[in-house]
């Protein structure tokens, strides 16, 4: 899996809450400054990252990384819309500015396991 020739290098691994569990739905973004790169989260917890098509891995380089989409629907009996929405974890992660979350993507495969902190109540 390294990009079919492309030099990308492949990026994967899981987004931990501090709680213990696993993210298991949102969006992983790279972002190098001069390339943007994302990853889904996958059910089962997940992610591997891809460039210019998904999972094809990132370009060489130092990547700030941010998760977006992460929420989830609070039951309502009533139908609201739109349907109430909790954040599962710190919405600092969710900015590119404040996540303080980054990784250095050199030659080699590499697991990125990413934790944050839970939202708080």
């Amino acid at each position: 899996m390294t990009g079919c020739g492309s030099g990308n290098v492949p990026l994967s691994g899981k987004v931990i809450l501090e709680d213990g569990t696993l993210l298991t739905h949102g969006i992983i973004v790279f972002d190098d400054g001069t390339h943007i790169a994302r990853a889904t989260i996958q059910p089962d917890g997940t992610f591997t990252a891809g460039y210019d098509k998904q999972n094809n891995g990132l370009p060489k380089g130092q990547y700030r990384v941010y998760i977006i989409g992460t929420e989830e629907m609070l039951p309502n009996p009533e139908e609201v819309y739109p349907p109430p929405m909790r954040p599962l974890m710190n919405p600092k992660y969710s900015k590119k500015e404040t996540s303080g979350l980054a990784v250095n993507v050199d030659g080699s495969s590499k697991t990125f396991d990413i934790h944050v902190e839970n939202a708080k109540p």
